[in-house]
């Protein structure tokens, strides 16, 4: 068996909220006023009952109390000194910085030096001119 599940057939879905304008539906004429003031108001889920106002309070909140006060407490938290360096301090940090971060080249190797710029580039022989 399947389980009973409580459905509405499409046919009353449908003559409950379809009538035409100037048509007789299942609750009789209606204007397009009277619909359009239907349409436009709040639903009745929506709205606040009678006996509730807002002055009234809820009846799940706690009732008003008062408070004690209490003194703060500021010893608790101290604030660390801010380190606050000196011109001085500050420059003496980037030249250490800059000392640390050098550019250090290779030592040259003598051959370069001794050789006429051919060093490590094969020699290539030049093509004879061509006589006409």
């Amino acid at each position: 068996k399947s389980p009973a599940l409580r459905t509405t057939t499409r046919g009353s879905a449908l003559n409950d909220s379809s009538a035409s304008d100037g048509e007789v539906g299942a609750g009789g004429y209606q204007s397009l006023q009277d619909r359009l003031k239907q349409f436009d108001s709040t639903p009745k889920r929506f709205r606040k009952n009678k006996g509730q106002d807002a002055a009234t309070p809820r009846s799940h909140s706690k009732p008003a109390a008062l408070t004690n006060p209490k003194t703060p407490d500021f010893s608790k938290f101290r604030r660390k000194e801010a380190k606050v360096q000196s011109a001085a301090d500050r420059e003496e940090a980037a030249f250490q910085e800059m000392k640390k971060s050098q550019f250090r080249a290779r030592p040259l190797s003598a051959k370069v030096l001794e050789s006429c710029g051919d060093l490590g580039v094969p020699k290539v022989d030049k093509k004879q001119l061509t006589n006409p």
